[in-house]
């Protein structure tokens, strides 16, 4: 292929990818706006350098890790309440990621969400349209390419964007998928009240700390990622840390979903088993908790995580977002830091207090340089940069 030809699939500047993406937003057909539209190749908005391609791997290993997620069974939980809790503790620890069977939530509640998000995102684009939003105050909003305001490229995904009102009523989403949302939202809420107990207990804290692992739902996205016509040149949710406290994914069969285990140095499948529900730990928790050998081995990982996109099928997922309530009229100033109760003398704080602001900024690993979450690594109170 000539160079020009090359040349012509990347923007020249980021002037011309600014207003490429202000005419797709304009558009708010999101990527299935595209996908119906016919295309068949992976416009440049979208569209990956081989270098970025490369970094995020796009395609999976010709040799899969050999390592595992976690699963671990919630059944019976009073009489096995510290079998779990070292389950969770363990898990959390060395992956930073785990699944939940037997935890709670009904399948017909969860394949009820499933059916009604994938409603909403289906429907012709002049009825939802309406929703479509990049004002982050906006309750219930549509947006594609979600993260790309950070990179280069958008992700090859559609979401609503949900915020819960703190009532059971949720009478601000979308109609097409309110009842459903509503039910779900409640037993996730549960969900994660009982998470945040074994949680706590996992880290061993007492009752007059155990408040500093949320139980507030903050978000609920419900991800729909189209068939790509190239997904070798496209990711459909790129590596990246969640700054929540914790997150409680639902993903349907499709596959796709991948996290980085850092003593393989390499990416592990995260399988669609059928009812199970998967947690990851935030970098809100890891800051706030990770104090020095306060857990068997110094930390608990939040987890990078990564989406592939595919040419056969639409995949779907509901993301739930667990941490402290979003002011952004305090983003930059509010403090967030290790528990002052679980530091001492023997246990001293590995990290700095960080704005919610700052954390947001870790989303997204350092691929061109040598840190995987190059936030979280800068906070660390013996950092040197010579040396990480």
């Amino acid at each position: 292929m000539a160079a020009s030809s090359v040349d012509s699939l990347y923007f020249d500047n980021a002037a011309d990818s600014e207003e490429a993406a202000r005419l797709f937003d304009e558009t708010k057909g999101g990527v299935k706006g595209l996908v119906d539209s016919g295309i068949t190749t992976v416009p440049k908005l979208f569209r990956l350098s081989p270098q970025t391609a490369s970094q995020y791997g796009t395609t999976r290993s010709k040799s899969p890790c050999p390592f595992a997620v976690p699963v671990i069974d919630m059944k019976d939980l009073e009489s096995r309440r510290a079998v779990v809790v070292e389950e969770i503790r363990r898990a959390a620890a060395e992956l930073g990621m785990f699944q939940l069977v037997n935890h709670g939530v009904e399948v017909s509640v969860m394949e009820d969400m499933m059916a009604e998000a994938r409603q909403f995102h289906e429907q012709p684009t002049e009825l939802k349209q309406g929703y479509y939003s990049r004002d982050v105050t906006q309750k219930a909003r549509f947006i594609s390419g979600y993260g790309a305001l950070r990179r280069s490229s958008f992700n090859w995904v559609d979401t609503l964007l949900m915020t819960p009102a703190p009532s059971d009523a949720q009478d601000h989403l979308p109609i097409i998928c309110r009842d459903s949302a509503t039910i779900f939202i409640g037993r996730i809420r549960e969900l994660g009240e009982t998470l945040s107990q074994l949680l706590s207990l996992a880290l061993g804290l007492t009752p007059s700390t155990n408040e500093f692992i949320s139980t507030n739902l903050t978000t609920a996205n419900l991800n729909y990622y189209p068939p790509c016509p190239e997904p070798e040149v496209a990711i459909a949710a790129n590596p990246h840390f969640d700054t929540s406290t914790f997150t409680i994914l639902l993903q349907d069969q499709v596959g796709g979903l991948q996290v980085f285990h850092e003593g393989a140095a390499d990416w592990v499948d995260v399988p669609s088993l059928h009812g199970a529900l998967v947690v990851n730990i935030g970098n809100m928790l890891q800051v706030i908790f990770n104090c020095s050998q306060l857990l068997s081995n110094n930390k608990m990982k939040s987890a990078e995580h990564k989406v592939f996109a595919n040419a056969i099928v639409p995949r779907q997922s509901v993301a739930c977002f667990f941490m402290p309530p979003i002011d952004f009229s305090t983003m930059s100033t509010k403090m967030y830091g290790p528990i002052k109760e679980l530091v001492s003398e023997k246990y001293p704080a590995v990290y700095r207090e960080a704005s919610l602001a700052a954390l947001w900024g870790s989303l997204y690993p350092d691929l061109e340089g040598s840190l995987r979450n190059p936030v979280l690594a800068r906070l660390r109170i013996a950092y040197d940069k010579e040396v990480v």
